[in-house]
């Protein structure tokens, strides 16, 4: 299980070329992919809820692939990212296409799919940069989707994460531009889906 500490912050389409510029500043552009990412959760939505309510301990489950398409022949990743306070464990598996199938119809024996059931999807694309002990990320082209839902996202979002704490001094150039804040893919897009939020 990875350790890493994460901060987020939320840019306007307006200032993303400017981000962009004074990111690759002082960091390397390492590449470019699309990510694809199906959510789980019980029927009561007990990991939305926990990350609303700000509990201290809380989770989420995902399958994950690195495609333009969930489905396909590219490999699939089941991952259980936690939180504890600052800190962020992830830990993930390599995932086939028949538990794949089993995980969407809610019939999966896999321990962390267990009572779980799909969703959202949310897909983006990912631009990654190398820096120091750690990297940073600008996920942009944000489309939450479900079967009664679809919607896209018209932010991006840059985040930061190290296997260090942060200071968050190293930002202070995006103050007037962006700040720091708590933002979940997962959160933003049900809470559109179920009409508790607007983007």
């Amino acid at each position: 299980m990875n350790q890493r500490f994460e901060i987020k912050f939320i840019l306007g389409s307006k200032h993303l070329e400017l981000v962009r510029a004074r990111v690759s500043s002082f960091c390397k552009l390492i590449k470019i992919y699309d990510l694809n990412s199906l959510y789980f959760d019980d029927p009561g939505l007990s990991f939305l809820n926990a990350k609303l309510d700000g509990h201290y301990e809380r989770k989420k489950i995902r399958i994950r692939t690195y495609s333009k398409e969930f489905l396909g022949n590219n490999c699939h990743y089941l991952e259980c990212k936690k939180r504890i306070g600052e800190h962020v464990f992830k830990t993930r598996e390599e995932i086939g296409p028949d538990e794949i199938q089993k995980s969407i119809n809610g019939v999966s024996s896999h321990p962390w799919l267990i009572g779980l059931l799909p969703q959202i999807h949310v897909s983006y694309n990912r631009e990654e940069y190398g820096f120091n002990e750690g990297r940073i990320t600008i996920d942009n082209h944000i489309f939450f989707q479900s079967n009664t839902f679809s919607q896209k996202y018209l932010n991006a979002v840059m985040e930061y994460k190290s296997k260090t704490p942060i200071d968050p001094n190293l930002f202070r150039w995006i103050n007037n531009i962006s700040k720091m804040q708590s933002f979940s893919k997962y959160a933003t897009g049900m809470n559109a889906m179920l009409g508790r939020g607007v983007f």
